[in-house]
This record gives C-alpha cells, structure tokens and sequence, in this order.
C-alpha cells in the first residue's frame, strides 16, 4: 500500500504506526506532492540514505510525555551553517505531534510572534511556560547512528549579533512568552 502524507500532516496514529518516515524527494513532480512529501520507510532508518524523521517522545517540565519528530543528522558531514550556542537543534528540528497540531521549535531566522508562541501553549494542552520547559526528548525510532537525545530550553530562532567593529555573529536565542 503506497502512503504518501504532508509532514505537517502527521498525527500521533501515524507516528505510532510508522515511526520512521523519509521525504519522497524523488516524487516531487507528482500530482499533489512537494518537498513537504514524506513516505513512511522501515527501521531502522540510516540517516545517509536521505532526509528523513524520526519518531521522539518529549517530556515536558510538569512531565506530561507526548510524541512528535525529529530529522536525525548524517554523522561526519560537515555543517553549512554555525550558529553560536546551537546544541543541533538546527538540523534535527524537533517537533511535538498532538491531535491539535504541531509545535515546531527551531524557526530559523524568524523570530516566533507572541500570538504563534501562545497558539503553541493552546496546542499543548494550554500549558504555561514553566509547565513546559524546559523538555526533555530522545528517538524511540532505532536509527543505525544512535538514540537522539537533548533539552529543548524554549523556541529557538537565529540572531545575527554585532561581536565587534566588522565582525558579526549568528546566535540561537530562546524565547518562551
């Protein structure tokens, strides 16, 4: 049976059922798929052979344990992109998946506006801050590199930052109102 979903389509059944799900980058000129196409693959998932999600359990601070995603990373392949004070979060792109939606929490260069941030928390049972973070994650999907595994403090976004007359960097910042 051929199963081809949105990623951001995904629900906790899906992730229970398939707990390993590969973008079908090979089938972007199909019919109603794009690079946001994934089709659920066998474990244990080898994060060489292609973009890829794994499925993760989250705890949050009160410990309330829900499932979601993350994008396990190819070991040894150098990184394009050095953000100071990223803990891998910018390539493994952790995701909590509830029946309400998905809480993304790496945004890239754009910092989340209070009204995405609060519709996160509504997401997430209408928890506060204090209730959620920070959360602990790790695979439960057997991926041949290894158990995934880290802290998510808040959500996370890159800021370019002066570090002096013409040097600048890239920082991860944190938020959580």
């Amino acid at each position: 049976m051929r199963i081809r979903k949105q990623v951001y389509e995904l629900t906790p059944e899906d992730l229970a059922t398939h707990p390993v799900w590969q973008f079908a980058l090979d089938e972007e000129c199909e019919e109603g798929q794009d690079e946001a196409t994934v089709r659920p693959v066998d474990e244990p998932l080898d994060p060489g052979e292609g973009m890829s999600i794994a499925k993760a359990e989250f705890t949050l601070n009160d410990g309330t344990v829900l499932v979601g995603f993350l994008s396990p990373s190819v070991p040894n392949l150098p990184k394009l992109f050095h953000f100071e004070g990223d803990d891998g979060s910018s390539e493994s792109q952790p995701s909590i998946v509830t029946p309400e939606g998905h809480v993304m929490f790496w945004h890239g260069v754009i910092k989340p506006m209070p009204e995405a941030v609060a519709e996160s928390y509504r997401i997430l049972g209408g928890k506060s801050a204090e209730e959620v973070f920070p959360i602990k994650f790790q695979t439960v999907a057997q991926i041949t590199t290894g158990e995934i595994a880290g802290e998510i403090r808040g959500f996370m976004y890159v800021e370019k930052v002066k570090k002096g007359f013409f040097k600048r960097a890239q920082v991860v910042r944190f938020v959580t109102e």
